[in-house]
Parts: C-alpha cells; sequence; structure tokens
C-alpha cells in the first residue's frame, strides 16, 4: 500500500530524520546522495563542490551514468 510508505516518511520527519526514502524496495543506500545533500541542508550546511549534483531535482545522479 503506497499510502504505508507516506505514513513512514512522515512519521520519520517527524521525529527528526532530516532526509527520508521510504517504499517497498528501497534499501539502505537507494539515494543514499541525495539523502546525504537533504540532510545537510537541513542542518544549514553546504555541500563540498564536488557533491553539489546530489542537491540537484530531477533524475538521480548519484549512482553511475
Amino acid at each position: 500500500k503506497p499510502e504505508e510508505f507516506v505514513e513512514h516518511s512522515t512519521t520519520a520527519e517527524e521525529i527528526g530524520f532530516a532526509g527520508v526514502m521510504a517504499g517497498p524496495l528501497v534499501r539502505s543506500s537507494y539515494r543514499a546522495g541525495r539523502l546525504y545533500a537533504q540532510a545537510m541542508a537541513h542542518h544549514g550546511r553546504e555541500l563540498a563542490d564536488p557533491l553539489t549534483h546530489l542537491a540537484a531535482v530531477g533524475p538521480d545522479r548519484s549512482v553511475g551514468p
């Protein structure tokens, strides 16, 4: 049920997680770079220049071409 994962995501954010990826096939490393970028932004920290692509909106560019 997709709404179950929306609830998991909402709960995680409510208890303080800076970034959440919730879904039936999500593993801990899934889009880890994007979550890292979200966490850094949440804490008001800038990404190093070589990592700025992780904050880009659109297709995930954190893994391969």
